[in-house]
């Protein structure tokens, strides 16, 4: 009989509080106190066993005040409904053969991050991560102690709170493409600013197109990240942030021909925003892989440009002036460039239905008659044709203004860096606004939800700036309470206690909020039986 294999190894979990996000991470213990928002952020993270990741899944559970919780036909719990559940993509599905009440997941991918956004400011909520294995046809599915309190690694209890008035949020200071001239999309998302640094960062790239990328700390000369996977959504979470990476795994050739309003244009049935022409294009043959990674505007002006004749660079002359000209507009180069036409009627002018020649050289303001500087077919990267509509029936070619852009495909490569930094959170009092401070629950009602603790009486003060004094009278103007506000949260909590630790008699009372700069609020609010 086959033994039964160890439970898979608990995760270590720590809570971040962030407003619109929130996430677990691995972490050694559960350090950060609770100074969450609105929204909480879980940050993921599987122990694989003996390295045997492919083994392993893991699950998130939420346990607010009432579990969720699932019985038999008899009334006899089963288990708890997972907030969450991730799984590895190795079509292990559905319900464990052996155990129906087990279900192995639906192939999600596992992730670094989960993001709760059905949390109330006040409320405390208690969250466990457990990791599970997938069990086989004999033995069924096996999960990791849930934990039951905070002194359980992979267990936590919070509560949301509201950001500080006046708080100025982290943000990316800058992104700086520094080297190389690959395109993508970097997006870096602050996870949790209470680790932040003032660091410089850099983003360096595998692969042509590039496939993963490296993370550098260069102040420190530390690597943080390796072998990243471009065109994944969930890249582990490091120094309170996290980088997604987006780049087409193609380099050169037509991404799209748009106007300049931004509408496709390319081929049959695709007009310009005047439905008066349309374009197609194709890549010149042999001509050089780096041409083609370029982006080009064929901008139609009154100045216009002078056209060179067919042929190769050799026997191509300066010829006659058209109405357009093409510049590389590569990474906001804006640089103005050559263009041959192929005269098919010989009127030493160009017309709808003739060829233009893109030529990556750049333009000399010629004579009529000067040579074209540039290498055949190297720098030859497209042959485009404006062609007009079918619904035009006045043959109305492109007017000045009329723009064709052309995006070529140039994914990230081994050759691109990008560096960034962050600016750290802030305080900028005067951006508070007092007139947002509220008294949650108002009115506070004895025996109501928010009380964490039975017969414990709690209310809170909302949206407060950093540091503050909530000074509390009854309405006939007796102090009743003074509380010092420092711990730069916009959140309270108070016992409804007087300085004498004396229960408050039920009725209206009055608040006033000081800041230090002297700003002042007065508000109400009430206590009921």
């Amino acid at each position: 009989m086959r033994g039964r294999r160890a439970a898979p190894a608990i995760l270590y979990a720590q809570l971040i509080y962030k407003p619109k996000m929130g996430h677990w991470t691995q972490c050694p213990a559960i350090e950060h106190p609770a100074k969450s928002r609105r929204y909480l952020t879980v940050i993921l993270s599987l122990a694989a066993i003996d390295g045997e990741e492919s083994d392993y899944h893991q699950v998130v559970t939420v346990f607010p005040a009432q579990r969720r919780q699932f019985f038999d036909a008899q009334g006899n719990l089963i288990g708890y409904v997972p907030l969450a559940q991730f799984d590895l993509e190795n079509s292990i599905t559905g319900p464990d053969p052996q155990n129906p009440f087990s279900y192995l997941g639906d192939d999600t991918g596992l992730r670094h991050t989960y993001v709760d956004v059905n949390v109330k400011n006040g409320i405390t909520y208690s969250y466990t991560i457990v990791a599970y294995d997938r069990g086989d046809s004999l033995i069924y599915s096996l999960e990791s102690a849930r934990g039951t309190g905070t002194a359980d690694r992979n267990f936590i209890t919070v509560t949301p709170r509201p950001d500080y008035s006046g708080l100025i949020p982290a943000d990316v200071d800058s992104l700086d493409h520094v080297q190389g001239n690959g395109k993508g999309r970097i997006i870096i998302g602050i996870i949790d600013d209470d680790i932040l640094t003032s660091d410089e960062y850099q983003i360096s790239f595998s692969g042509d197109p590039a496939a993963s990328f490296e993370l550098l700390n260069s102040t420190t000369d530390e690597i943080l990240l390796t072998n990243m996977p471009v065109n994944f959504q969930d890249n582990p979470v490091v120094d309170g942030f996290q980088i997604t990476v987006d780049s087409d795994q193609k380099i050169g050739g037509i991404k799209s021909v748009t106007d300049g309003y931004g509408v496709d244009v390319f081929g049959e049935g695709a007009q310009d925003s005047s439905h008066s022409w349309i374009v197609s294009i194709s890549e010149f043959p042999l001509s050089t892989p780096e041409s083609r990674t370029h982006d080009y505007e064929i901008r139609f002006t009154e100045a216009g440009a002078v056209a060179y004749s067919w042929g190769p660079a050799n026997i191509s002359t300066a010829a006659f002036p058209v109405n357009f000209e093409v510049w590389d507009v590569t990474m906001g180069v804006n640089e103005k460039i050559c263009l041959q036409v192929k005269d098919d009627n010989g009127n030493q002018r160009w017309d709808e239905g003739e060829s233009i020649f893109i030529v990556s050289a750049s333009y000399p303001e010629p004579q009529i008659g000067d040579s074209l500087n540039a290498i055949f077919p190297d720098d030859f990267a497209y042959i485009l044709i404006i062609n007009n509509s079918s619904e035009d029936t006045l043959n109305i070619p492109p007017q000045i203004g009329d723009i064709v852009r052309i995006e070529s495909y140039r994914s990230l490569r081994s050759d691109d860096v990008f560096s960034f930094h962050f600016d750290l959170p802030g305080f900028d009092p005067n951006s508070v606004d007092l007139s947002q401070v509220r008294v949650v629950p108002n009115p506070y009602i004895v025996a109501a939800q928010w009380e964490e603790i039975q017969n414990v009486r709690q209310i809170r003060f909302m949206f407060l700036p950093p540091v503050c004094t909530i000074n509390i009278y009854t309405l006939s103007g007796e102090k009743v309470y003074s509380i010092h506000h420092d711990n730069f949260t916009g959140d309270e909590a108070w016992n409804v206690l007087s300085e004498s630790n004396q229960a408050l008699a039920f009725g209206i009372y009055l608040y006033v909020v000081t800041t230090p700069e002297g700003q002042k609020h007065v508000g109400k609010f009430g206590l009921i039986k």
